[in-house]
């Protein structure tokens, strides 16, 4: 559809080429667009990602589809959930608040991330969140390189056995490259920054 905007004042005619916004992707899968991917709302595989009930996250892209640069998972995070304190050998971990709050322990650091924030965790350092009182937390997650869904596509297996193992669970996250410690000692903190900025 063309649209033809005359500009008042000026003695020449705009042409504008009205593309609308079909989505004629029907598909379950990334759409391969020239190399490149678009994923839609709502595409991609869901697991579970704890032992907490419901606490599921969904892959939006995985190495495989990213030259094995990275893998991207999002997912709701229900209140009183969070991992143990653990940390990764193999991936840098970077996560972003889309909705709501967590409270994040990152090396010595407890903090609170609000909506919006965007946080960073390094390879060989010990981290964790929680889920103190958002009932709308929504994260995004981007391990970098790739190769943590691996680890997920076999510990899900674990965390949705009856009775739960979390030995077991524990020995999967070892072979991917990650200790696992117990579960942070979490006091309700308030919203407050870290102490510290190293950052350049």
């Amino acid at each position: 559809m063309f649209h033809v905007i005359l500009a008042v004042g000026f003695s020449f005619v705009y042409i504008i080429h009205s593309v609308p916004c079909v989505m004629a992707l029907d598909q379950e899968q990334p759409i391969d667009i020239n190399g490149s991917l678009f994923v839609k709302p709502g595409v991609g595989k869901t697991f579970r990602a704890l032992h907490f009930p419901n606490a599921t996250r969904t892959f939006k892209l995985r190495g495989n589809q990213t030259n094995n640069l990275f893998t991207l998972i999002e997912g709701k995070i229900q209140i009183g959930e969070g991992p143990k304190l653990h940390v990764h050998h193999n991936e840098d971990e970077t996560f972003r608040v889309i909705r709501g709050q967590l409270q994040f322990i990152i090396g010595n650091e407890t903090f609170c991330a609000p909506t919006g924030s965007v946080v960073y965790g390094r390879r060989g350092i010990n981290m964790s969140f929680i889920n103190v009182d958002s009932p709308d937390a929504y994260v995004e997650f981007l391990f970098s390189p790739s190769g943590i869904e691996h680890y997920f596509d076999e510990v899900s297996v674990v965390y949705t056995t009856v009775p739960y193992n979390a030995s077991k669970a524990d020995a999967v996250a070892n072979k991917y490259g990650m200790d696992m410690f117990g579960f942070p000692n979490w006091k309700d903190i308030g919203c407050i920054t870290p102490k510290t900025n190293d950052a350049a």
